[in-house]
């Protein structure tokens, strides 16, 4: 079963000092660790800037190297979604098909998304 929360928290692990629109630099890397999560294969990602590691994402389309935003905890990102600007997707939430998660949104628990945008 699907279940929709709309979260309002502070972005739990950014400091403005990560604010890198239009900067072009990279702000994540893979780890080298992949799984399997339905059709896709998502992998682990680490912020450059302090060595956190965060949560999972297909490809780079899928999370924004500008912004605040960010995947972590056992979150995944993968298919079409993408999350940008200053969005968190954490916990166990699963963003996929042509979601678009952005501005100030949370997205956290067991949420599932997909379809359509989530924004703040």
């Amino acid at each position: 079963m699907t279940r929709y929360e709309w979260i309002t928290a502070t972005p739990r692990h950014c400091g403005d000092s990560q604010k890198r629109k239009g900067s072009g630099m990279k702000k994540y890397e893979f780890t080298g660790e992949e799984k399997g999560h339905l059709c896709s294969t998502v992998k682990r990602i680490r912020r450059i800037l302090d060595g956190k590691i965060g949560g999972w994402i297909e490809n780079e389309t899928n999370l924004s190297h500008d912004g605040l935003c960010w995947v972590d905890d056992e979150a995944m990102v993968f298919e079409n979604a993408r999350v940008f600007d200053d969005a968190q997707v954490f916990d166990d939430a699963r963003v996929y098909g042509d979601a678009r998660v952005y501005g100030d949104a949370k997205v956290c628990g067991n949420t599932w998304v997909s379809g359509d945008e989530i924004r703040k």
